[in-house]
């Protein structure tokens, strides 16, 4: 069951430790940058990588929970700059880059790894921020044994921490490849790649409600029109770290091959189920809320492909 679950990205956690989790207190973006204590001793031989577009409220705290930790932080903009997120992130590292303007940040990561200059790579989004036993442990896990490292990754909502999943966030760059496609992440090269499953968490907290209808009609709604241009176009277009290939990898090819069975239904029945477990493990309606939406969102998806490839057949056919 786990391994059909991994192919809709869905990533179950020990119960015990999501409900720890979930009655732990929020912290507020203001609060938790102000607190963070600073590391005394030589810095990390890590990559901090940040793609980021306009982020200037958060992007403080994310880049000042990793910056006395981390010997290089690179930062790239998606596109022009116009609320002073590029004067924050002068504050913390000289290593900015303003690319062309794609819409997203999977697009620009696999050139962020190959401007890193080290093998471990922490990938982070503007939102996102170490929480402090994470800041505690990453010395540790840097020196473990294991090539990718799966970080617990809250879900908040209207200022309460919920369970959510983990992210594969923290890697050797060699030891991965990465497409650069929306909701795309770094992933195992091949099976002799070590990876473990660690409850340090990468606090994430958006500072708005991300599972609304009103989100879903424009944030989820443009991410999902890129989405389905990705998944519909020239696959050697888009760019790649470390996979050599000129398709697509099995779980995003086994959906576009059977967009309405693997892709809709099957997506949306996944999503659906993992929502009611964990809306009754867990005591909370906010879990098939959430899902329902991951849910919707991919059953949607899938239609906009099959819809995109008739349209460009018709037109092909001219």
């Amino acid at each position: 069951m786990n391994d059909l679950l991994s192919v809709y990205g869905v990533v179950e956690r020990d119960p015990e430790t999501a409900k720890k989790a979930e009655s732990s207190p929020p912290a507020s973006a203001g609060a938790d940058a102000a607190v963070v204590r600073r590391r005394v001793g030589p810095k990390l031989p890590l990559t901090v990588v940040a793609v980021i577009h306009n982020n200037a409220y958060v992007l403080e705290r994310c880049l000042r929970s990793c910056a006395d930790l981390a010997d290089e932080i690179l930062v790239i903009h998606d596109g022009e700059c116009t609320d002073g997120s590029l004067d924050i992130a002068r504050r913390y590292t000289d290593k900015i880059f303003i690319r062309p303007r794609a819409g997203f940040s999977e697009w620009h990561r696999p050139e962020a790894y190959r401007l890193a200059r080290n093998e471990w790579v922490l990938q982070i989004d503007a939102d996102e921020y170490l929480s402090e036993e994470l800041r505690e442990k990453l010395s540790g896990l840097l020196a473990g044994d294991a090539d990718i490292y799966d970080l617990a990754w809250p879900l908040y909502e209207k200022g309460r921490r919920y369970f959510g999943t983990y992210k594969d966030a923290l890697f050797k760059k060699s030891r991965v490849y990465f497409i650069g496609a929306l909701h795309e992440y770094a992933k195992p090269k091949d099976a002799s790649v070590v990876t473990r499953r660690v409850d340090y968490a990468l606090m994430h907290e958006p500072g708005y409600p991300n599972f609304t209808w009103k989100a879903f009609a424009t944030k989820w709604r443009y991410f999902r029109g890129h989405h389905a241009e990705q998944l519909t176009r020239d696959f050697r277009e888009i760019p790649q770290w470390n996979y050599g290939k000129d398709h697509w990898d099995f779980p995003n090819r086994a959906r576009l091959r059977h967009p309405l069975l693997l892709g809709m239904f099957g997506s949306f029945a996944v999503h659906l189920w993992t929502g009611v477990k964990r809306s009754v493990r867990y005591g909370s309606w906010f879990h098939l809320k959430a899902e329902f939406f991951y849910a919707l969102y991919f059953f949607l998806l899938y239609r906009d492909t099959i819809v995109m490839r008739r349209r460009r057949s018709a037109n092909a056919n001219k």
